[in-house]
């Protein structure tokens, strides 16, 4: 049996729209791996969107010995008997905790509420926003930032592809809107530098922003939700049953445990509950998913 994986389902439905803010900061993270949650942060960077301030960069040690080859690759960190090295020279890098400590102090620094703004930012966020969390650092993070916006949202309603732009990556958007050769990019503090310039031409106003933007406290609870629906994800092998039926349960309140505990109590007890917590799902599947936790 190929086993199933829980995959988000889109945002766009479920996160709302920012309206509202003071700030812009562009920002962007270097990981280990493509892994979530598992792979680790190895560089944050951070700039004034709309004025020329302090920049914010830090390399961050990570506690796993390898970095990802293709990871190695375009940011050219590698880790060597437990020191951060850039093309093989030593960087100065602190713990997790710290270098995510300081970014709060320099949002905190800002007129909030802040946006932050990132290309394809999913990815960035949900790292952040995790390690954010795991740091206990949310609710200082949450007290400035509003939410984030995507270039490359933003970039694809405003842009048809062309002969020049062939597709919607960093590099390519740089250099299709700067004619400028896009270099060093995949490296924190460089594709910050791409994205504040492109940034005039992709979000202009802060319609621009607000329309390719998603709350960052809808965001927590959506991922939240996400997080509790892959404990479900045996359930997949179920017929019928997709990733967003998972998130509908997750959001209900539905746990792997509740499931086992219910399923215990017979079919009648069981669908009775299920129905209840989660009406939207069909009558059939119910059926389908106390066959599957029996057996």
């Amino acid at each position: 049996m190929v086993l199933k994986t829980f995959k988000a389902p889109a945002m766009r439905n479920l996160v709302g729209k920012v309206k509202n803010f003071s700030s812009v900061v562009v920002f962007d993270i270097e990981t280990t791996g493509l892994q979530y949650p598992s792979s680790e942060i190895i560089e944050l960077a951070a700039c004034d969107g709309h004025s020329d301030e302090g920049a914010f960069h830090v390399y961050i040690n990570p506690d796993a010995d390898d970095i990802m080859g293709f990871s190695s690759l375009y940011t050219k960190l590698t880790k060597v008997n437990g020191t951060l090295m850039k093309n093989m020279q030593p960087v100065s890098s602190e713990p997790l905790e710290s270098a995510l400590e300081k970014f709060i102090i320099f949002l905190e620094q800002k007129p909030k509420p802040i946006i932050l703004v990132a290309h394809k930012a999913i990815f960035d966020v949900k790292f952040l926003m995790y390690n954010i969390k795991e740091c206990n650092l949310l609710d200082r993070f949450l007290a400035c930032v509003v939410g984030f916006a995507d270039t490359l949202v933003a970039a694809r309603k405003k842009f048809p592809r062309n002969e020049m732009l062939q597709n919607y990556k960093l590099a390519t958007l740089y250099s299709y809107l700067t004619n400028a050769p896009a270099e060093g990019l995949h490296q924190a503090a460089n594709d910050v530098d791409a994205l504040k310039q492109i940034l005039p031409h992709v979000m202009p106003t802060n319609q621009d922003i607000s329309d390719a933007s998603y709350c960052i406290a809808e965001f927590v609870k959506f991922r939240g939700y996400c997080d509790e629906a892959d404990d479900l994800s045996d359930l997949l092998n179920v017929k019928g049953v997709s990733s967003l039926t998972l998130y509908k349960m997750a959001k209900s309140g539905i746990s792997a445990n509740s499931l086992l505990s219910k399923a215990s109590e017979g079919l009648d007890i069981f669908s009775a509950w299920l129905k209840e917590s989660a009406p939207l799902i069909r009558p059939n599947l119910v059926v389908l998913i106390f066959d599957y936790i029996k057996n």
